[in-house]
């Protein structure tokens, strides 16, 4: 195994290892160029091919966005001892780099896939990454899979009491059928109306039916996104996966979007890299709902703020008076005051803001300028600062700290399935994520419009739309 430090490997985002689906061609794939370059032997040979094909699955999917998997060397740990041998036969191999790491410092092994790796395929097709057939939750009522189109899970707090769920309770699927028996309309005999049940499952496979027609739609079109191996500077392409599914947690509406899944899902994807993509071989653009949560917030109670609607001049004002603060200083601030807002409508305590700010502060990459600028330019420790944000957004004084973006996930969730059914009507491609959409250079009008018009329907008033790039 190489005894190169690597020590640069940590300073890039990382992915904890774990075991994806495998599509048969990445099977064919490993079978033909890689296996029998590991040389791996010895007993349990079978077992070894396995992990051998999800490492390099985990290591391409990273690889392909800048990024590395993350995974402990603690033998001591159920079926590490193994894994350990096969990455190293993937490190002898030249299929990957690797950065020893320290667990108690918090900085697991990282591994990185080399551009011998990455070359095997001059394109990667996103079908021999991916599996894209999602399967239809509605016709699985007792046993429902994570990669459906409709995918409801428990999340990590018990939506009826507030608590947290025991850990092997989070994120666990549930049934579509006991789920919509639980809010089904009782028949004369007390019990769930059969005719209820029904409708519920009708309605359930329908939405399947729009969610697919958008994943149908945007794979008729051609994808590719770029990014460049630091070491080599060599160029490569992969296709980014466009597909979404509707996710909802706990119960069906709740917190409900549009997610795209693994690595390479455009939702996943840097800005950096989102504007390497080429559809169809054009060049795309982004488009955005500026300050969307808290504007919906104000356009429900039929309130249209004027500029920006997180009125970063008035949380921050001594900030932005000085006058030798350059326009990234302003940018740095200005998220960082988005982000505590945002903050203020997902929790459920003025407590957990506090502590939340206070986290946000002490984590965000720019610690030290925000930490001059908050607790010594503005002198607003969390407390203070959530204090002011209740000042200036005093017309939505109430909504703070009441877990309403729950529902405002909802309602953008809504408002982006019918944006990009709009496209998918058009024949044209875009790619969703949450709050923007990645399109056709030459559909930004139609993108414009049609973001303009769908939030109006729901809200009866127009948003901003900013072009990201």
């Amino acid at each position: 195994m190489s005894k190169c430090n690597n020590y640069h490997l940590r300073d890039l985002p990382s992915v904890s290892y774990h075991e994806h689906e495998i599509p048969s061609g990445f099977i064919c794939f490993m079978d033909d160029l890689v296996l029998p370059r590991l040389g791996l032997t010895g007993y349990k040979i079978a077992q070894k091919n396995v992990i051998a094909t999800q490492v390099i699955h985990n290591l391409i999917l990273t690889g392909l966005t800048g990024k590395v998997v993350s995974d402990t060397r603690r033998k001591d740990h159920p079926g590490v001892r193994q894994r350990i041998d096969v990455w190293d036969k993937i490190i002898n191999a030249n299929f990957a780099q690797i950065c020893l790491g320290s667990e108690e410092s918090g900085k697991r092994t990282r591994y990185r896939a080399t551009g011998k790796l990455l070359e095997l395929q001059k394109e990667w097709d996103i079908r021999l990454l991916l599996n894209l057939d999602l399967v239809r939750n509605s016709e699985r009522p007792h046993d429902p899979k994570r990669l459906a189109l409709i995918y409801l899970h428990t999340g990590k707090i018990d939506p009826s009491t507030g608590i947290l769920l025991p850990e092997d309770r989070q994120r666990q699927p549930l049934q579509f059928l006991s789920t919509i028996k639980k809010r089904a309309q009782l028949g004369p005999d007390g019990e769930p109306d059969p005719r209820a049940i029904k409708n519920g499952l009708e309605f359930w496979r329908a939405m399947e039916d729009r969610i697919e027609s958008i994943n149908r739609s945007n794979l008729q079109h051609s994808w590719q996104a770029f990014t460049i191996d630091p070491e080599s500077g060599r160029e490569f392409v992969f296709q980014p996966n466009p597909c979404v599914r509707q996710i909802h947690v706990g119960q069906f509406f709740r917190a409900a979007r549009l997610y795209s899944w693994s690595d390479i899902s455009g939702q996943n994807l840097s800005q950096s890299t989102r504007r390497t993509i080429l559809i169809d071989g054009e060049y795309v653009a982004e488009l955005d709902f500026s300050g969307m949560a808290t504007r919906m917030l104000y356009h429900i109670r039929h309130i249209s703020p004027r500029g920006d609607v997180y009125y970063p001049e008035r949380v921050m004002p001594t900030f932005y008076s000085l006058s030798n603060i350059n326009t990234i200083s302003r940018a740095i601030v200005r998220d960082f005051i988005k982000r505590a807002t945002n903050i203020c409508w997902n929790v459920t305590s003025r407590s957990k803001a506090h502590s939340a700010i206070s986290k946000l502060l002490t984590e965000h990459p720019e610690h030290d300028f925000l930490y001059e600028v908050v607790y010594k330019i503005e002198k607003l420790p969390p407390p203070e600062l959530v204090s002011r944000l209740l000042v200036v957004h005093a017309d939505l004084a109430d909504r703070f700290f009441t877990e309403c973006g729950i529902d405002l996930m909802t309602t953008d969730g809504r408002i982006m399935l019918h944006i990009l059914e709009a496209f998918a009507r058009s024949a044209k491609p875009t790619l969703g994520i949450h709050d923007s959409i990645v399109c056709k250079s030459s559909d930004v009008a139609f993108a414009r419009a049609t973001m303009i018009d769908m939030y109006y329907k729901f809200l009866q008033y127009e948003p901003i739309i900013k072009i990201v790039f």
